[in-house]
């Protein structure tokens, strides 16, 4: 229901039972879920959402491991599209873009920036590299370098593994 319908994956959580009933067409009722109160049952799902704020503008939000997933599964169809299935980190956006047909927010997947993101990826699904070589990236050993770390002269890329 979040990750679908709400932008930024994120829900305000008095929001929470207009948005159910309108998205499920039936009343929420904690009880079918074991619970007597609807912040039992959130926290119950603490590995998948959590609460941040206070007051009136507690929001229900996606954990990082799942927005990670999220951004991981995007890539994977971003770099699939390319023949290659690699491409220059400065040209992810665009890319995104093409295949999404929406912009790359990076705040939409709950960080600041893509670095962000790409430092935290699973070294297993792809590959985050830099080369000084901007024609051929070397893909020999992947992870080895901090996407942090950023030289002028050099591209960044990031590869299906």
């Amino acid at each position: 229901m979040i990750k679908q319908q709400q932008p930024n994956c994120e829900l305000l959580l008095s929001n929470f039972i207009s948005t159910y009933h309108s998205q499920f067409s039936r009343q929420c009722r904690v009880a079918d879920y074991g619970f007597s109160r609807l912040l039992d049952v959130i926290d119950s799902l603490n590995s998948v959402v959590h609460i941040v704020g206070s007051g009136p503008l507690r929001t229900l939000m996606l954990t990082h491991g799942i927005q990670l997933r999220r951004f991981t599964h995007d890539v994977l169809r971003v770099l699939k599209s390319e023949p290659k299935k690699s491409c220059p980190v400065s040209h992810f956006a665009t890319l995104y873009e093409q295949v999404f047909r929406k912009e790359f927010i990076a705040s939409n997947y709950g960080v600041c920036d893509l670095n962000d993101l790409l430092n935290d990826m699973p070294e297993n699904v792809i590959t985050v590299d830099r080369t000084s070589n901007m024609k051929q990236p070397d893909f020999s050993e992947p992870g080895l370098l901090d996407v942090n770390k950023l030289n002028g002269h050099r591209e960044h890329w990031i590869q299906h593994s």
